[in-house]
């Protein structure tokens, strides 16, 4: 029964990205209009990482960087951890928790 529930059934698509060379600051400010908690990094419109607020908070904001100066791809999470949409999401929890995803 836990296999029934696959990865796709529960996944978000649609996600915001943003480019690599833009600033901590455009990074923020994205997520406050999308209401978002993390952000894909993209490099010539592949994706490369991800930002979270957690990011932001913990190699920014806490080290006392100017976010308008920072780059994203200075802080970024790379590379990005995938797993296919068919697998149960049961897999996707371990992943998560081996790689320390949350």
């Amino acid at each position: 029964m836990k296999d029934d529930i696959k990865v796709g059934d529960c996944m978000t698509v649609g996600v915001i990205t943003l480019e690599s060379g833009k600033t901590v600051h455009e990074a923020a400010a994205l997520l406050k209009k999308t209401q978002v908690g993390s952000i894909i990094i993209t490099n010539k419109s592949k994706a490369d990482g991800i930002v979270t607020e957690r990011d932001i908070v913990y190699k920014v904001v806490s080290r006392g960087l100017d976010p308008k100066k920072t780059k994203v791809s200075q802080i970024m999470s790379s590379p990005l951890r995938v797993i296919d949409v068919s697998k149960p999401v049961e897999d996707a929890a371990l992943a998560m928790k081996k790689h320390n995803v949350k």
